[in-house]
């Protein structure tokens, strides 16, 4: 191996000397990019609030929506501002305002936190509301049909004495999990009306 890095080392522009005899190469203040760092993992972070909302709300791609973005915090602006074709992009925006106060946010806007800002995007551009409540109460019916279901399975003495652990911790889980979902769904309701 030594010899195809000196090999490779004797190809680089300005090098003259072997490899072995050559002085480590010194740190560069210059090329630091701690800051450009920070601010990619703002941006990103950003983003994937963005997408990690527009999924649970079923949002399709196509459909745009603008970014409203509140923080105080000087760098967390500098860093919307430089990412904003990234935002527009992988977040499917139309357009990001970048703003200091909570001043003029649409009613119904949804929230989203992130480490010195918080995102809004207002509904009316993410969803039909009359829709939307219409699949929440599919999904609600759907959901309490699973419950009811679980429940008698859990409450049948026989099912309890012949069923094996494993089978009964699973059907537990299932009725935690639509519990769960039966929460967030009545959350989404609720803020929609």
């Amino acid at each position: 191996m030594p010899f195809i890095t000196e090999e490779i080392y004797l190809h680089l522009p300005r090098i003259s000397d072997s490899i072995v005899i050559s002085q480590w190469p010194q740190y560069d203040e210059n090329f630091d990019a701690s800051s450009q760092e920070r601010n990619m993992e703002i941006i990103m972070e950003a983003i994937k609030g963005i997408r990690n909302i527009r999924a649970e709300m079923n949002v399709v791609p196509s459909r745009k929506s603008n970014t409203i973005i509140i923080s105080d915090r000087e760098e967390v602006i500098n860093a919307m501002m430089e990412g904003t074709p990234y935002i527009q992009k992988l977040a499917y925006s139309s357009e990001v305002i970048l703003k200091t106060t909570k001043e003029n946010i649409p009613d119904g806007a949804v929230s989203i936190i992130i480490e010195g800002a918080e995102i809004f995007l207002p509904l009316e551009d993410l969803i039909d509301k009359e829709k939307e409540i219409e699949r929440l109460n599919k999904e609600k019916e759907r959901l309490e049909k699973e419950l009811e279901r679980v429940k008698q399975k859990l409450s049948n003495e026989k099912f309890l004495s012949k069923a094996p652990a494993a089978v009964i911790e699973e059907e537990k889980d299932k009725e935690k999990k639509y519990s769960e979902l039966m929460v967030k769904v009545l959350d989404r309701l609720k803020g929609l009306e």
